[in-house]
């Protein structure tokens, strides 16, 4: 399908979490210098799957692997299922986006 949109050149922090097309346009951003945010760990992975690079951490404990916590328009009180920690934590837990980035990241090391 042709594709008329031109992508400008500007620095754009979240571009390196779009890691799957685009990366001719790409300008390093602040989450390039790695995210470390415990909040939304997904956005290190992300960013690891654009550079290819292996830098965040996988737990080794059993759960939860992969989370979110303080989303802004996360409704937390159905993780009272689980535990009412996770409500009170406001921790979203496992998470969907998270464990993707995970997934994709470990299948591509190599063996």
């Amino acid at each position: 399908m042709p594709d008329t949109y031109i992508i400008p050149k500007l620095q754009d922090d979240y571009s390196v979490l779009f890691w799957w097309d685009y990366k001719d346009s790409y300008m390093p951003g602040t989450i390039d210098a790695h995210y470390k945010d415990d909040k939304y760990p997904y956005i290190d992975w992300a960013a690891d799957n654009f550079h290819g690079q292996k830098r965040s951490p996988l737990s080794n404990q059993d759960y939860p692997l992969t989370w979110e916590i303080e989303a802004g328009e996360a409704n937390y009180s159905g993780m009272k299922i689980i535990d009412q920690l996770y409500v009170d934590k406001k921790c979203s837990a496992p998470h969907t986006w998270h464990s993707s980035e995970m997934f994709l990241n470990l299948v591509q090391i190599k063996k």
